[in-house]
């Protein structure tokens, strides 16, 4: 017999590896039928939000010469225009920058990552 909490984690695995699954595909797809990386970009960011639950998905690159200003590559799912009215400053994208390492948030709602854009974010 599992308790609550034990039901609960492997639920959020299974659907983490569901997700993980298709995400894998469409971005293998991707890569596969991609022209350019600008075009790549844009259908990972599209099948994150089509076809993997994502509300939201952007890649944005560095400028030369700067420490912390991007510039926005690829989108889909902004339909509020989050990305046009939020600084960056104090994003999870200038940490990431920083600090030099990936970054994923599961829930915007609870990560203390986001606190000075979370209003703005849900």
């Amino acid at each position: 017999m599992h308790t609550k909490a034990e039901q609960e984690d492997r639920l959020n695995t299974e659907d983490f590896d569901r997700l993980a699954h298709t995400l894998f595909v469409n971005c293998g797809r991707a890569l596969a039928q991609a022209v350019d990386e600008q075009d790549l970009l844009q259908t990972v960011c599209n099948a994150l939000v089509n076809n993997c639950g994502f509300r939201l998905a952007w890649f944005g690159l560095t400028e030369p010469g700067t420490s912390n200003s991007i510039r926005l590559v690829s989108q889909a799912g902004d339909l509020d225009g989050f990305l046009k009215e939020t600084s960056c400053s104090e994003s999870p994208a200038t940490m990431v920058i920083e600090a030099g390492e990936t970054c994923w948030i599961k829930a915007i709602a609870d990560s203390p990552l986001v606190v000075p854009i979370r209003a703005a974010a849900l």
